[in-house]
């Protein structure tokens, strides 16, 4: 069934696909950045989460594809939202972290691991307990759903991860005097907004029957990044070798988009 969305009948790239890809891009060359540029653990962490959402910007680029299979896009729903929550507690997790690069007690990290390892199950292998409503929309890249009886368990942790990340990090802003507290706002907003507009467009509307926006929440994710990689790069902010990664992440930028569009 997985091989099928591939053939090119079932495939076809829209400008979604194509804006979302990007953003893809963006976030990968964010990565770079931070992991070549230091080691500490912090910036570890944080590295896991442009990572983790590049994969969840592919998932949103082969949703919003044109694809006749409703099991194909089901499963990508469902795939999103398993990936949209472990994005949320990785960026709980490394406002812990940063900026004074301490572990968090043990007891935090398992919480996090046993409840993703918990809610697997839920998400891929219970038919419509989480994802349901589910039909295409005629001419257009996106499908009718709404959560379904297991919608909270989604829903409540997304928002708790996400409130845990946000109010660690302003708070820690107020703790600091600057560069430090500069730096730890500049993570705040990245994050907010990361957070933000998926959240808005790609939760609370479509459980209220509004899907042409999912697009964004993946499609403007170069906001956040951009907030971010300024910060990173002008502020020399985790430490990093400002030149040797911009040539790198630049270079592979222009490589990527260069396939992509031409």
């Amino acid at each position: 069934m997985l091989l099928d969305f591939f053939e090119p009948q079932m495939f076809t790239m829209t400008v979604y696909t194509k804006l979302i890809l990007f953003a893809a891009i963006m976030d990968l060359g964010l990565a770079m950045i931070v992991w070549l540029g230091t080691k500490r653990y912090s910036a570890r962490i944080f590295v896991l989460i442009p990572l983790i959402q590049t994969v969840w910007n592919i998932n949103h680029a082969l949703m919003h594809s044109k694809t006749a299979s409703a099991e194909i896009q089901h499963f990508l729903l469902n795939n999103s939202h398993f990936l949209g929550v472990i994005l949320v507690s990785i960026a709980a997790y490394f406002a812990l972290t940063f900026p004074e690069d301490k572990k968090p007690s043990k007891k935090i990290l398992f919480s996090i691991v046993a409840y993703h390892a918990i809610i697997i199950p839920f998400y891929y292998f219970s038919s419509d307990f989480m994802i349901t409503g589910f039909e295409s929309i005629a001419n257009v890249p996106w499908w009718e759903w709404k959560h379904g009886a297991g919608g909270i368990l989604f829903r409540v942790p997304f928002f708790i991860f996400w409130a845990i990340a946000v109010y660690t990090l302003y708070t820690k802003s107020r703790n600091y005097p600057n560069p430090t507290k500069r730096h730890l706002l500049y993570m705040f907003w990245g994050i907010f907004i990361a957070s933000l507009i998926p959240s808005i467009v790609c939760v609370v509307l479509p459980n209220m029957g509004i899907y042409q926006y999912t697009w964004m929440g993946s499609g403007l994710n170069f906001i956040w990044v951009s907030v971010v990689t300024y910060s990173i790069i002008k502020h020399n902010q985790m430490n990093v070798r400002i030149v040797l990664t911009e040539l790198l992440v630049l270079a592979a930028i222009l490589i990527l988009f260069l396939n992509l569009f031409l």
